[in-house]
């Protein structure tokens, strides 16, 4: 029986993809055998959503496109998980740096990335601008939201008798919640 050829010497149209799905597979699956991380390693985070825990999406249930700007922008990515939150596809992983969470349209074009990670990483300038601005607090935790075109910051500070939350975004700074402070 005569094997189906495909235009371009047996090139198939699905290979690229499959080479994605692949990686994704084997980076984590293979490659890192738990996701188990102390609890004092990690950052506070006071920016939950409260919704239920996610379900993880297969291999096969990732848009490509998302797979492809993936790979392509998050090489050092360590335990990717995928799965839907409401419109969104999202990739969630752990980097040096902290945990970070990549939003995908439903048609697969890259929307924004957040990230959480703690102060010791924070800009040096930003870092400087707030402890002048705010002497006597200490930077808590830090989450990025960015495109690529802007990158916005939320601070979390805190002093004795307070704790605040920072807007920054092209080098304006605003406080948005200013809490007293209940820690003993």
């Amino acid at each position: 029986m005569k094997s189906i050829t495909f235009c371009r010497k047996e090139y198939v149209p699905w290979q690229h993809l499959m080479h994605v799905m692949v990686f994704l597979f084997l980076n984590t699956v293979l490659f890192y055998p738990s996701q188990a991380q102390s609890p004092a390693s990690s950052p506070p985070v006071y920016f939950s959503s409260h919704l239920p825990a996610p379900v993880f999406l297969r291999l096969n249930e990732i848009d490509r496109r998302a797979a492809r700007h993936f790979c392509d922008h998050f090489p050092n990515a360590l335990y990717p998980k995928w799965f839907r939150e409401n419109k969104y596809y999202v990739v969630r992983f752990s980097s040096a740096h902290g945990g970070t969470k990549v939003y995908y349209l439903p048609n697969g074009n890259f929307d924004f990335f957040m990230s959480d990670y703690t102060a010791e990483d924070l800009d040096k300038g930003l870092k400087q601008k707030i402890q002048k601005t705010f002497p006597g607090y200490d930077i808590d935790c830090v989450k990025e939201v960015s495109d690529f075109e802007k990158t916005g910051y939320y601070i979390k500070i805190k002093s004795p008798f307070r704790i605040k939350t920072l807007h920054c975004l092209e080098g304006k700074m605003e406080v948005t919640e200013d809490l007293l402070n209940g820690s003993l």
